[in-house]
């Protein structure tokens, strides 16, 4: 029994220095000999301090040390970006080392970091670096930040580092000597001065491509290579070393601006390299949408929420678009498609390989395989970002040598056709002036004809001319003779109007219409034009509404031909009335109804009428006519 009980005490001291071994933090032993070291797992034991008030002093108090845990990641990370992390490493100085080493830190994106660092008399030393100070400060001109172990004694040394930062990080710690510091920088700004040369090289020859062609799928692709290097130099804090080294303000906008416009400028590139618009229709609209959302996405990160900057990942949408849209367009047959889509490839394998070395599972790769990943990626792109360019230059080229061949060859036919109309032409123009001698010789010959028929024609002209005198100078004598004719007939017509037997018919000779005695009753009325208005006694007019009528230029008063006549109010034709005045004057009255009917052709009720008015009228202005003497029975008409 009590055999059995010294074997479980023995077990439980097994263990618990077991256990003790497993959770204590190891120390690394240095010595002066050795090049660099990283500090990983349980080498590093952190503490997360979430009000970011404790100082060195609360620490490296009695209760500051159990704070401290075992780091169980690769790397230490800060999973809560709003708090302080204090990180811890020990080491076991086997030999002064006489200020040779250096702890170094590599991302560049940490903002801020405090290390405390103990000095040959065992006080810490407090230094202070970060992306939030001018790069003048730092103690090595290099990227990185790096803090002296000045003259540490030998044995046991705690060494404490105080970091913050707003992106998700891990927290790597490197320790190095001088020389390997100095050696490794060397290379890594040789690789750097090769990676941007040659972009510089590839910016300058697409610059002459579109200079000398002037395809905007160069100059867009220049604008794409300035954004790539310039979030290369942001990412790797070259831009803060040479281009803003006092403005460390600019830091946490850098890397997204840059990130933003390199994604946007990739999309309007591939829109005019692969014609999406035509060619893909739908991928053109989702791609103008993924460009607004970005844009929308990159305006609130800068003006309202820049830690929204650290979401890199969200330009996985618009590299994830390329390449499907690369994919589509190749599978439909356009050629230079091919290695849009391989240059896509190889950059999303970097990206991949960015994100695994940021989640901490690509520590089984080589650390310069996945730090230069991502801008070896970015060299291959455009390596073949420039064949698809050329690809798609080469075919154009093609095209417009297979245009000119068949402009030449067009060219050829027009040619030849223009040969045989030309040949067919001359031998028209040919049939045609023969044709037009022929034609001319005959009108000559009828022009000949025509010259003897015209002198024919000039004689009997002449003689026309001489029989046209004659026969104007007998017309001239016809003329005088109708004259004398004309007058002899109105003096027998108005002797037989004032016979007592003249008929109807011989009546209208001499008054045929209204016309006519409208005309002689005008003359009878305004003799030698004497007029003068029954209104305002004027003596100006012109012509009036009813015919022969006269109105006064003065008051406007229309004054028929008719009024002031016995033939006023006449409601039978106007000759007719002449007519029936002219029998009852020449019979003296003694002329009955039914005669004048007879004569006339008007109803006898309407001749008693008219012929009792005009009886009335004659035998109150014989009273007046006998003074004067006149008998004619135009001297009635007037009755004012």
């Amino acid at each position: 029994m009590f055999q059995n009980k010294r074997a479980i005490f023995a077990l439980f001291v097994f263990v618990s220095v077991l256990f003790s071994r497993a959770f204590a933090q190891q120390d690394f032993k240095v010595n002066s000999g050795f090049e660099e070291h990283v500090f990983v797992k349980d080498e590093l034991f952190i503490y997360e301090d979430k009000t970011g008030k404790l100082g060195i002093n609360d620490i490296l108090s009695e209760t500051g040390d159990t704070l401290f845990k075992a780091n169980r990641d690769h790397y230490p990370r800060n999973r809560n970006k709003e708090s302080y992390y204090w990180v811890r490493v020990n080491i076991n100085v086997l030999k002064n080392l006489n200020g040779k080493y250096v702890f170094e830190f590599y991302d560049q994106t940490t903002e801020f970091i405090e290390a405390y660092i103990p000095n040959e008399k065992g006080n810490y030393v407090k230094r202070v670096a970060g992306a939030q100070r001018p790069f003048n400060e730092r103690l090595l001109g290099h990227k990185n930040y790096h803090f002296n172990l000045l003259n540490l004694k030998s044995g046991e040394q705690t060494c404490y580092f105080r970091v913050k930062s707003s992106a998700y990080i891990n927290i790597i710690i490197v320790l190095r000597s001088i020389e390997r510091v100095l050696n490794y920088a060397i290379s890594e700004y040789f690789m750097f001065g090769l990676f941007y040369g040659m972009l510089l090289i590839f910016c300058l020859h697409n610059m002459l491509m579109y200079i000398a062609i002037k395809r905007k799928e160069y100059l867009i692709y220049v604008v794409y290579l300035v954004f790539v290097a310039l979030f290369e130099m942001s990412s790797d804090g070259v831009a803060f070393q040479f281009i803003w080294p006092n403005l460390p303000s600019l830091n946490p906008y850098a890397t997204g601006i840059s990130l933003y416009c390199m994604g946007i400028s990739a999309l309007v590139f591939m829109l005019h390299l692969l014609h999406v618009k035509v060619k893909a229709p739908g991928f053109y609209k989702l791609t103008i949408f993924v460009i607004a959302f970005r844009t929308i996405f990159f305006l609130i990160c800068l003006f309202i929420k820049p830690e929204w900057f650290i979401y890199k990942f969200i330009e996985f949408i618009p590299l994830s678009l390329c390449f499907i849209i690369g994919i589509n367009i190749l599978v439909k047959g356009y050629k230079p498609a091919r290695f849009f889509v391989l240059a896509y490839s190889i950059l999303m394998a970097g990206f991949a390989v960015r994100v695994l070395m940021v989640l901490g599972i690509a520590r089984f790769l080589p650390g310069y395989v996945t730090y230069y990943s991502l801008s070896v990626c970015f060299i291959l792109e455009m390596v073949f970002l420039s064949f698809s360019i050329g690809d798609q230059v080469r075919i154009l080229k093609k095209r417009k040598v297979r245009a000119q061949d068949k402009v030449i060859q067009q060219m050829k036919i027009n040619t030849s056709l223009k040969d045989k109309v030309n040949r067919e032409l001359e031998e028209k123009v040919a049939d045609r002036t023969l044709l037009l001698k022929e034609q001319k010789e005959e009108l000559l010959k009828h022009k000949a004809i025509i010259e003897a028929q015209n002198e024919t024609l000039l004689a009997v002209n002449q003689q026309l001319e001489a029989q046209k005198e004659e026969i104007a100078n007998m017309n001239a004598l016809l003329e005088k003779d109708n004259e004398v004719l004309k007058i002899n007939i109105e003096e027998v017509t108005d002797a037989r109007i004032h016979s007592r037997d003249i008929g109807f018919n011989e009546f209208v000779v001499k008054y045929p219409d209204k016309e006519s005695c409208y005309k002689f009753l005008s003359e009878i009325k305004w003799r030698d034009k004497e007029y003068l208005c029954k209104r305002c006694d004027n003596d100006a007019f012109y012509p009036g509404k009813s015919p022969f009528g006269r109105r006064c230029s003065k008051c406007n008063y229309d004054e028929s031909v008719l009024s002031g006549t016995i033939f006023q109010n006449s409601r039978i034709p106007i000759n007719k009335a002449f007519y029936i005045l002219l029998l009852i004057h020449k019979n003296k009255g003694e002329i009955s109804s039914y005669q004048l009917s007879k004569k006339t052709g008007i109803r006898q009720s309407t001749c008693w009428q008219y012929a009792s008015n005009y009886k009335d009228i004659i035998a109150q202005r014989n009273a007046v006519l006998k003074k004067t003497e006149q008998s004619d029975w135009m001297a009635y008409v007037l009755v004012e």
